[in-house]
């Protein structure tokens, strides 16, 4: 099945829209990538001196870029690239993917004669993926006919592009392979930053208080088996409290129990021992 050019416009949107929401924006995946490079290669020479060392530990020091770019962009360019010079090629992609998407949209203006919308100035990385972003979206929204009441139109328009093929080139491979190389390697340095996703570990349900956790739910022993409240009453009283005790704390939501009903689970307890001997 051919993919259409509104396909690829779709699927470009998304990988730029993804680059430049937080909290994985290309500025952010830029810094993480600068540092993950610092920290793979080997930070001194042998026979370094403290001074040269100190210097260094206090340039990297500043981590985002100078006062006049405090953004990834400028983070990038103070520290060195890895041997793939993945960092000069994530710049070099992001320039790429504006100037294509801006070449496709006036070409696509100009094969529909349209008027073309003018691009606007940008500077860093992530104004220039929004500016491309634009651009494709004011391209599929705007230049290639979208009337509701005659949809004929915009799937004429469509197929016109889909017959140039300079047309389809900047729309599958300088804008939208070059997009998805960019989430791809930015995709892997934030989530080797965020670590392996571990399985949540089962947590182990609590005991209940054996002297009262069949007359209520919620209990919690702390205590050879008891719960605080059971354990208080049993130290201080030295006998169990009855369920009728226990169903007063829970109306009243407190611990106060009437001597009677003290005396009461006192005697139920001598009767209960008298039983078991």
């Amino acid at each position: 099945m051919t993919t259409t050019p509104t396909a690829y416009i779709g699927q470009a949107v998304a990988d730029l829209r993804w680059l430049t929401t937080v909290p994985h924006t290309i500025d952010h995946c830029v810094k993480l990538r600068a540092q993950q490079i610092a920290a793979e290669r080997t930070r001194w020479a042998y026979g370094a001196s403290p001074t040269e060392m100190v210097e260094d530990i206090i340039d990297s020091a500043w981590g985002t870029g100078q006062h006049a770019d405090p953004t990834g962009d400028g983070f990038g360019r103070r520290h060195d690239d890895d041997a793939h010079e993945t960092m000069a090629s994530i710049r070099h992609a992001a320039d790429l993917v504006r100037s294509s998407a801006i070449d496709a949209h006036h070409h696509a203006a100009r094969l529909l004669e349209v008027e073309p919308r003018a691009p606007h100035p940008s500077h860093g990385l992530m104004a220039t993926l929004n500016e491309a972003e634009v651009m494709l979206i004011v391209l599929r929204d705007r230049i290639i006919p979208n009337d509701p009441d005659d949809p004929d139109v915009r799937s004429s328009a469509i197929t016109v592009l889909a017959d140039n093929p300079h047309m389809m080139w900047l729309l599958r491979s300088a804008v939208g392979e070059t997009a998805s190389w960019l989430r791809a390697t930015c995709e892997a340095a934030f989530n080797a930053a965020s670590g392996p996703e571990r399985d949540a570990v089962p947590g182990r349900k609590p005991d209940e208080c054996r002297l009262c956790g069949s007359w209520r739910k919620g209990t919690v022993a702390v205590s050879r088996g008891r719960c605080e409240q059971c354990t208080a009453f049993q130290d201080h009283h030295k006998c169990k409290p009855t369920e009728a005790i226990v169903r007063r704390w829970e109306a009243t939501g407190t611990s106060s129990t009437p001597p009677g009903m003290i005396l009461e689970a006192k005697a139920h307890g001598r009767k209960r021992a008298r039983s078991v001997g």
